[in-house]
Order: C-alpha cells, then structure tokens, then sequence
C-alpha cells in the first residue's frame, strides 16, 4: 500500500522514500531500454537508435531532477573552500528600555518684529 508522503516530516523516512524512487527509477529506465531494444528488433530497425533515444530521456530526466531537488534558489553560488568557512552571524538591534528620562520644558518666544497676525 502506498504511503502519501505530501506531509512528511521525518527526513530520516522521506530520505529513505528518495533512495527508494531513485532504485525504482533507474530498474524502470534499464525496463524501457530492453524493451525499446526489442520492439526496434521486431520492427527492423537499428537497436542503436532506441538507445540513442533512451539516452537522451534520461538526460531530460536529469534535468528534471536537478530542477526538482537541485540547489535552492535561495542559496548563492559559493566560491571553491567557502563550504567550509563559518557563516557570518547577524546580530538584531534590539530595543533597549530605557530608564526614566527627566523631561526639560524650554519657552522659546519671537521678538514682537517677527510675529506674524493670521486672521
């Protein structure tokens, strides 16, 4: 019985189902050769070009693959010796309470010549 895996959680059981696909993926890839090697006998046709068209499948397959379950888009390239150096870390700027603050009230007053009467 198959299990639905769209929930997962567990690396450990979703590494396993990975390895699991890719085994069956590649008997499933040898299957279809045999076979295309065997229908292009019956039809007489060269075996060599149904390989050749194998080939190519399981390179577009590669692709796929790649695309699927390659590198994040989110990760940058890394430079050669850099897998290794620690990564930066970030430090937040956290706000900090502040203690009571005395409040200072100063008046300020124009001179009489730069009042200006709205009315």
């Amino acid at each position: 019985m198959a299990r639905d895996l769209s929930q997962e959680t567990d690396v450990h059981i979703l590494q396993q189902a990975v390895r699991l696909l890719e085994h069956e993926n590649a008997r499933l890839v040898a299957e279809i050769g045999k076979l295309m090697n065997e229908i292009a006998t019956l039809r007489g046709q060269d075996p060599s070009a149904a390989q050749l068209r194998l080939q190519f499948l399981e390179q577009q397959l590669a692709v796929l693959q790649k695309k699927l379950f390659g590198e994040s888009s989110e990760r940058t390239p890394r430079d050669e010796g850099e897998e290794d150096a620690p990564k930066p870390v970030h430090k937040h700027n956290k706000r900090r309470k502040q203690g009571r603050i005395p409040s200072i009230t100063i008046r300020h007053e124009l001179p009489e010549a730069g009042r200006v009467t709205v009315d």
